[in-house]
């Protein structure tokens, strides 16, 4: 019985410290006062590019996003459109692989730059990405998205 319930109070410190460190990982996430946090959203959308994961992605664009993509498509849309804009990209243009290669995280103006490896009506090609991000209130938004 003492094993028991050594057991669960080892369960619970662990819990609280998860709980501690996810409020703390919040917190510097939507504060926005230092390059890291930066640094975390241009990873979240790395990955979202990667995985040509919309959904994720469409969390970072509102009315305010700029896009200029491969098939002439330039412009500001609003969030839905741009969700089916993205969605549409994506079954077009498969992606292969995707990296940022050089990210500025600065605190008022982090953007990336990276390549996108893409395969489109059965032939491989590459494509220059850019992302930057610009604050609006306390979130921050994808300002411009260019995949060309």
């Amino acid at each position: 019985m003492i094993k028991l319930y050594l057991f669960i109070a080892i369960c619970l410190i662990y819990n609280f410290r998860i709980v501690a460190q996810n409020e703390k990982f919040i917190h510097n996430f939507k504060s926005g006062t230092n390059s890291d946090s930066n640094l975390i959203l241009i990873s979240e959308i790395e990955e979202s590019i990667k995985n040509a994961d919309v959904i994720k992605l469409a969390r970072f664009i509102n009315s305010k996003t700029y896009f200029s993509l491969m098939g002439n498509i330039n412009g500001y849309y609003t969030t839905n459109q741009a969700f089916y804009l993205l969605e549409d990209f994506f079954k077009i243009y498969k992606v292969q692989l995707f990296k940022f290669n050089q990210v500025s995280s600065f605190e008022n103006n982090p953007y990336a730059t990276g390549t996108l490896y893409f395969e489109s009506k059965g032939r491989r090609s590459k494509a220059q990405v850019y992302v930057s991000l610009k604050r609006i209130g306390e979130n921050w938004i994808i300002s411009q998205l260019s995949i060309n």
